[in-house]
This record gives C-alpha cells, structure tokens and sequence, in this order.
C-alpha cells in the first residue's frame, strides 16, 4: 500500500480495476470514483485506511503518477 496520506484535503487519484486486473476506470479523487460509482464517496478512502483494497466487486489502487 503506497505511503500517501488518505486523509488529506488533497485529491488524490485512484485507479478502478476489475478483479481480472484490468484497467477499468481512473478518477481525479476518491470523492469523484465514489459519486461515479454510487457509494459514498469516503468509502474507498475508509477501506483502503483498513487494508482492503476489494471494494464492490474492483479492486482500487492509489495512482502514484498523479
């Protein structure tokens, strides 16, 4: 897991794969995949905090090119 602070006012980008480790989509800001999406938009930040990267069904990495 990158050393990014999530909890940050900082955007930071995220990236959506499928669970086949496609490329699915990537997002400016955790807020913008999760409005994108349909959950609340802190959800990926609170489960990537707790080590889980599998969130409704794609796995969600943190961009480290932004």
């Amino acid at each position: 897991f990158p050393s990014h602070d999530i909890s940050s006012a900082v955007a930071i980008s995220i990236m959506q794969y499928d669970l086949n480790g496609n490329l699915v989509n990537t997002f400016r800001s955790m807020k913008a995949a999760g409005e994108a999406c349909g959950f609340y938009p802190g959800k990926i930040s609170e489960k990537l905090k707790k080590g889980i990267s599998i969130i409704d069904g794609f796995k969600w990495v943190i961009n480290n090119e932004h």
